[in-house]
């Protein structure tokens, strides 16, 4: 069993097809914590959430991969549109002319 430098040689750790990959991870990481520290959580999580399928269905395709044809792209045109539309209009948020429930009006 190698220890110290010979273990991050002999696993692959040390070299820059894994540290690439390992930092751009870390840096959304960090990203995604700051963002739900500053925005609304229930619009933050589901644009990370559907985000993260669009980038992963994109990189696959970059890096040749099959994603599933026609039904895949149609699935990542809905997500950018649901996306969009939540950050149009945040959601939960009621619509002007909908009075707030607590409210008393009839």
């Amino acid at each position: 069993v190698p220890t110290g430098k010979g273990m991050c040689k002999a696993s692959g750790h040390g070299s820059w097809p894994y540290l690439v990959p390992l930092c751009l991870n870390q840096c959304g990481s960090l990203i995604y914590y700051l963002t739900l520290a500053s925005t609304d959580l229930s619009l933050a999580v589901p644009i990370s959430n559907s985000l993260a399928l669009v980038v992963t269905l994109v990189v696959g395709k970059f890096l040749g991969e099959d994603i599933g044809g026609k039904w895949a792209a149609l699935g990542m045109v809905l997500t950018i549109s649901g996306i969009t539309l939540c950050i149009a209009r945040p959601c939960g948020q009621p619509h002007p002319e909908t009075p707030e429930p607590w409210s008393r009006e009839p």
